[in-house]
């Protein structure tokens, strides 16, 4: 079954791209803030913004999965269809090797018969 480009669920590489870019500098901004904060050890009391970046950078990290998931559905869809054009050309193909062993029959018969 041929799904529509309209119908399609997944992102295309182009989309895909702008989406990670736009991700990905927005995690390395927060990465930045957070930065200043060192590492934090067990005990230590968490600042509020401190917590506030950490929610945030888990955040872009889980949109920069679900732009994945999306692009990936992408390549299964174009895949099937690709799936599906190869299909009918075996059989094209096989179609042709049939006419042509025939159209062989047919001459190899005809030499013996003007022999």
């Amino acid at each position: 079954m041929k799904l529509p480009k309209s119908k399609r669920l997944g992102i295309n590489l182009k989309e895909a791209m702008e989406h990670l870019d736009t991700l990905l500098k927005k995690k390395e901004e927060i990465e930045k803030d957070l930065a200043p904060y060192g590492e934090v050890k067990l005990g230590d009391a968490l600042p509020l913004r401190y917590m506030q970046l950490g929610q945030q950078l888990t955040g872009v990290q889980e949109k920069i999965l679900e732009v994945r998931d999306w692009y990936s559905l992408n390549v299964l869809e174009t895949l099937q269809n690709e799936t599906r054009i190869l299909k009918y050309l075996t059989i094209v193909l096989i179609v042709l090797t049939t006419v042509l062993a025939f159209f062989t029959a047919l001459l190899v018969a005809g030499v013996k018969l003007a022999v």
